[in-house]
Protein backbone atom coordinates (compact mmCIF):
# COMPACT_ATOMS: atom_id res chain seq x y z
CA UNK A 1 0.00 0.00 0.00
CA UNK A 2 1.83 3.42 -1.21
CA UNK A 3 -1.11 5.78 -0.46
CA UNK A 4 -4.63 6.15 1.18
CA UNK A 5 -7.01 9.57 0.21
CA UNK A 6 -10.13 10.11 1.99
CA UNK A 7 -12.49 12.85 1.76
CA UNK A 8 -14.43 14.26 4.14
CA UNK A 9 -18.01 16.08 4.23
CA UNK A 10 -18.85 18.50 2.38
CA UNK A 11 -17.43 18.34 -0.85
CA UNK A 12 -18.00 18.38 -4.28
CA UNK A 13 -18.04 14.67 -5.80
CA UNK A 14 -16.75 16.29 -9.16
CA UNK A 15 -13.62 17.64 -7.64
CA UNK A 16 -13.35 14.33 -5.71
CA UNK A 17 -13.13 12.43 -8.63
CA UNK A 18 -10.78 14.83 -10.23
CA UNK A 19 -8.08 14.67 -7.40
CA UNK A 20 -8.04 10.87 -7.21
CA UNK A 21 -8.08 10.44 -10.75
CA UNK A 22 -4.68 12.88 -10.70
CA UNK A 23 -3.90 10.43 -7.51
CA UNK A 24 -4.13 7.35 -9.61
CA UNK A 25 -2.55 8.54 -12.55
CA UNK A 26 0.22 9.34 -10.89
CA UNK A 27 0.86 6.02 -9.71
CA UNK A 28 -0.28 4.35 -13.46
CA UNK A 29 -3.51 2.75 -11.99
CA UNK A 30 -5.98 2.97 -15.04
CA UNK A 31 -8.34 0.98 -13.29
CA UNK A 32 -10.59 0.73 -10.16
CA UNK A 33 -13.11 -1.65 -8.27
CA UNK A 34 -16.00 0.01 -5.86
CA UNK A 35 -19.57 -0.88 -4.71
CA UNK A 36 -22.85 -0.14 -6.45
CA UNK A 37 -23.30 2.78 -4.27
CA UNK A 38 -23.89 5.79 -6.90
CA UNK A 39 -24.90 3.26 -9.41
CA UNK A 40 -23.30 4.94 -13.11
CA UNK A 41 -22.37 8.41 -11.26
CA UNK A 42 -18.77 6.77 -10.16
CA UNK A 43 -18.10 4.98 -13.51
CA UNK A 44 -19.26 7.74 -15.77
CA UNK A 45 -16.78 10.55 -14.23
CA UNK A 46 -13.93 7.99 -14.02
CA UNK A 47 -14.38 7.21 -17.42
CA UNK A 48 -14.00 11.18 -18.46
CA UNK A 49 -10.64 11.33 -16.79
CA UNK A 50 -9.68 8.14 -18.91
CA UNK A 51 -10.19 5.32 -15.65
CA UNK A 52 -12.08 2.37 -16.27
CA UNK A 53 -14.58 1.66 -12.90
CA UNK A 54 -15.10 -1.35 -12.48
CA UNK A 55 -17.99 -3.15 -9.60
CA UNK A 56 -16.30 -4.90 -6.95
CA UNK A 57 -17.18 -8.63 -7.29
CA UNK A 58 -16.95 -9.34 -3.72
CA UNK A 59 -18.68 -8.33 -0.69
CA UNK A 60 -17.60 -6.44 1.76
CA UNK A 61 -17.51 -9.30 4.18
CA UNK A 62 -15.97 -11.49 1.48
CA UNK A 63 -13.07 -8.62 1.53
CA UNK A 64 -12.27 -8.68 4.56
CA UNK A 65 -12.59 -12.63 5.05
CA UNK A 66 -10.14 -13.12 1.87
CA UNK A 67 -7.73 -10.08 3.29
CA UNK A 68 -7.52 -11.53 6.95
CA UNK A 69 -4.64 -14.14 6.10
CA UNK A 70 -2.50 -11.85 3.77
CA UNK A 71 -2.63 -9.44 6.90
CA UNK A 72 -1.57 -12.32 9.45
CA UNK A 73 0.79 -14.19 6.81
CA UNK A 74 3.00 -10.65 7.14
CA UNK A 75 3.24 -10.55 3.02
CA UNK A 76 1.25 -6.98 3.05
CA UNK A 77 2.89 -3.82 4.33
CA UNK A 78 0.26 -1.33 5.51
CA UNK A 79 0.92 2.26 6.02
CA UNK A 80 1.19 3.66 9.37
CA UNK A 81 -2.23 5.77 8.63
CA UNK A 82 -4.42 5.29 12.21
CA UNK A 83 -8.03 5.77 11.18
CA UNK A 84 -7.29 2.97 8.60
CA UNK A 85 -5.59 0.64 11.69
CA UNK A 86 -8.59 2.24 13.89
CA UNK A 87 -11.30 1.05 11.57
CA UNK A 88 -10.03 -2.62 11.03
CA UNK A 89 -9.46 -2.68 14.97
CA UNK A 90 -13.31 -2.29 14.94
CA UNK A 91 -14.59 -5.16 12.65
CA UNK A 92 -17.21 -6.94 13.67
CA UNK A 93 -17.98 -10.48 12.97
CA UNK A 94 -21.58 -11.23 13.03
CA UNK A 95 -23.38 -14.74 12.50
CA UNK A 96 -27.18 -15.02 10.98
CA UNK A 97 -29.89 -16.94 12.15
CA UNK A 98 -29.31 -18.69 8.71
CA UNK A 99 -25.16 -19.35 9.81
CA UNK A 100 -23.98 -16.61 7.43
CA UNK A 101 -21.38 -14.51 8.51
CA UNK A 102 -20.94 -11.06 7.64
CA UNK A 103 -17.81 -8.91 8.51
CA UNK A 104 -18.86 -5.04 9.21
CA UNK A 105 -18.09 -2.22 10.85
CA UNK A 106 -20.01 -1.69 14.65
CA UNK A 107 -23.04 0.69 15.14
CA UNK A 108 -22.00 3.84 14.47
CA UNK A 109 -18.92 2.84 13.07
CA UNK A 110 -17.23 3.22 9.56
CA UNK A 111 -15.19 0.84 7.18
CA UNK A 112 -14.88 3.20 4.15
CA UNK A 113 -10.67 3.85 4.53
CA UNK A 114 -10.28 -0.15 5.44
CA UNK A 115 -12.95 -1.66 2.96
CA UNK A 116 -10.97 0.04 0.50
CA UNK A 117 -7.31 -0.87 1.45
CA UNK A 118 -8.62 -4.38 2.05
CA UNK A 119 -10.25 -4.07 -1.67
CA UNK A 120 -7.23 -2.43 -3.13
CA UNK A 121 -4.39 -5.21 -1.30
CA UNK A 122 -6.67 -8.00 -2.57
CA UNK A 123 -6.61 -6.74 -6.04
CA UNK A 124 -2.50 -6.30 -6.18
CA UNK A 125 -1.92 -9.71 -4.48
CA UNK A 126 -3.89 -11.53 -7.10
CA UNK A 127 -2.44 -9.50 -9.90
CA UNK A 128 0.80 -9.48 -11.94
CA UNK A 129 3.61 -10.48 -9.42
CA UNK A 130 6.31 -7.85 -9.47
CA UNK A 131 9.16 -7.19 -7.51
CA UNK A 132 8.87 -4.81 -4.37
CA UNK A 133 10.22 -1.70 -4.45
CA UNK A 134 11.16 0.71 -1.55
CA UNK A 135 11.05 4.54 -1.03
CA UNK A 136 13.74 6.23 -0.92
CA UNK A 137 12.89 9.82 -0.54
CA UNK A 138 15.27 12.77 -1.07
CA UNK A 139 16.56 14.89 1.36
CA UNK A 140 16.37 19.21 0.44
CA UNK A 141 14.00 18.85 -2.07
CA UNK A 142 15.55 16.07 -4.11
CA UNK A 143 13.55 13.52 -6.12
CA UNK A 144 11.39 10.75 -4.38
CA UNK A 145 13.01 7.33 -6.29
CA UNK A 146 12.57 3.85 -5.30
CA UNK A 147 14.85 0.75 -4.80
CA UNK A 148 14.83 -2.28 -6.14
CA UNK A 149 16.31 -4.80 -3.91
CA UNK A 150 16.50 -7.56 -5.80
CA UNK A 151 18.56 -5.71 -8.41
CA UNK A 152 20.37 -3.16 -5.90
CA UNK A 153 19.05 -0.37 -8.48
CA UNK A 154 17.53 3.37 -7.81
CA UNK A 155 14.50 3.73 -10.18
CA UNK A 156 12.77 6.26 -11.26
CA UNK A 157 8.98 5.69 -10.60
CA UNK A 158 7.35 7.82 -13.18
CA UNK A 159 9.23 5.66 -15.74
CA UNK A 160 10.05 2.22 -13.71
CA UNK A 161 13.37 2.23 -15.52
CA UNK A 162 16.62 2.03 -13.53
CA UNK A 163 18.35 5.44 -12.72
CA UNK A 164 22.44 5.52 -14.11
CA UNK A 165 24.21 8.07 -11.90
CA UNK A 166 27.57 8.59 -12.52
CA UNK A 167 29.89 6.90 -9.90
CA UNK A 168 32.86 8.85 -8.64
CA UNK A 169 36.03 6.26 -7.49
CA UNK A 170 38.40 7.45 -4.95
CA UNK A 171 41.79 5.92 -5.97
CA UNK A 172 45.03 6.58 -3.63
CA UNK A 173 48.01 8.12 -6.00
CA UNK A 174 51.13 8.38 -4.53
CA UNK A 175 51.91 11.97 -3.37
CA UNK A 176 54.92 12.07 -5.98
CA UNK A 177 52.61 11.71 -8.65
CA UNK A 178 50.18 14.06 -7.87
CA UNK A 179 50.26 17.46 -9.29
CA UNK A 180 48.48 18.87 -6.72
CA UNK A 181 51.10 17.74 -4.14
CA UNK A 182 53.99 18.79 -6.25
CA UNK A 183 52.41 22.85 -6.73
CA UNK A 184 50.92 22.33 -10.44
CA UNK A 185 47.71 22.25 -11.08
Amino acid sequence: MDAIREARPPFSPEQVVTEFAVTLKSFRVSRVAGDHYAGEWPREHYRKHGIIYEFAQRTKSDIYRDTLPLINSGRLVLLDHQKMIDQFCNLERRTSRAGKDSVDHGPGGHDDICNAVAGALLAASAGKKRRPLFGCYGYGGGPVTWWDRETGQEIDPRTLEPIVRPRIRFVAVPESLAPAARGKF
